[in-house]
């Protein structure tokens, strides 16, 4: 099978395209014939190396994608049926998730007519961005919160669940293109994080502060987010595009204690399978969130041969096999 290999960590020159023998199946494994795979912040992470608990190269990238059952358990998905799934190595033409997989591991129906590039990002964008709105109670109508990352993967999810629940959303993004690609979901302010007037306009956006915060960044932002919420806010850390640690989180937790903040880190994976589910049924045509889902995952497709892929730099696309 075509397959995309991380060769060793590093810049995006470590992806080789590579040709692999099928991987072995068991009698309770779900195999999948992989249509697309979903492009993530998160595969940079694991390319490089920056991730905790990583695999060691050589290994197949990729966490998620859309394709068709091969086979399953017995009380699994019918083989035949188009099923987004969440699972390592999607970036190759088949996965296997094992009946003892993590929970996040998984494989849900979804309709033929659903367009790749949108099943493509449900399983992993869509289902984290669902589990992260969760922080924020639908009862804060007309709160203020900020989204980081607002144009990727999870960040296009999260603010259009966020906005329906009435709350105002403040996106940042790292261009003046994701501003305008932001533009079709009506939010209260795009704020481009590198101008040189971007924290005055992020705190003229909040005066009182942000009811929450979803930081896909880490490093030194996390100790400048807290002083950013409003009393009672919450700083939602899921990311670490500016690093893994947090440096100054211990003085600024103790300067912002009276307005009684917290500082939640989260990974999706410790969800239940059926948490999981659920939150990538969210976004299923027919559902009150998937009717007025938009999606802008775009596909790169490989036609016959494995082609080199050196522009997956940044997520928020599909890779397809055909």
């Amino acid at each position: 099978m075509k397959a995309v290999h991380v060769a060793r960590f590093g810049d995006v020159d470590v992806l080789r395209p590579v040709d692999l023998a099928p991987r072995p199946r068991g009698p309770g494994d779900t195999a999948i014939a992989v249509e697309a795979s979903g492009v993530n912040y998160a595969d940079l992470y694991f390319r490089k190396g920056a991730f905790p608990g990583l695999p060691r190269p050589p290994f197949v990238l990729g966490l998620e994608g859309v394709g068709t059952m091969i086979q399953a358990p017995a009380d699994g998905v019918a083989p035949g049926r188009r099923v987004a799934f969440a699972t390592f190595g999607s970036y190759a033409e088949e996965v296997v998730i094992p009946p003892d997989g993590e929970p996040w591991q998984i494989a849900v129906p979804i309709s033929d007519d659903m367009a790749v590039g949108q099943a493509a990002g449900l399983a992993m964008s869509g289902r984290t961005a669902v589990l992260l709105s969760d922080g924020v109670p639908a009862e804060g109508e007309g709160d203020t919160v900020l989204v980081y990352a607002g144009a990727g993967g999870v960040g296009w999810f999260l603010c259009q669940l966020l906005a329906g629940k009435g709350l105002r959303v403040v996106a940042l993004v790292g261009s003046d293109d994701k501003k305008r690609v932001l533009r079709p979901l009506d939010l209260t302010q795009v704020i481009n994080r590198h101008d040189a007037d971007a924290d005055t306009r992020i705190a003229a956006a909040a005066p009182h502060g942000f009811k929450a915060i979803f930081n896909a960044a880490g490093g030194a932002t996390i100790a400048r987010d807290l002083a950013r919420l409003a009393p009672l806010g919450r700083l939602i850390w899921y990311g670490f595009g500016a690093g893994a640690g947090a440096p100054g989180v211990a003085k600024a937790v103790a300067r912002n204690f009276m307005k009684s903040v917290s500082l939640t880190t989260f990974n999706g994976g410790v969800h239940t399978r059926a948490r999981n589910i659920a939150a990538i049924n969210v976004w299923r045509p027919g559902s009150t969130v998937g009717r007025f889902y938009r999606s802008r995952r775009v596909a790169c497709r490989w036609r016959g041969r494995a082609r080199r892929i050196a522009s997956w730099k940044t997520g928020n696309s599909a890779a397809k096999f055909t």
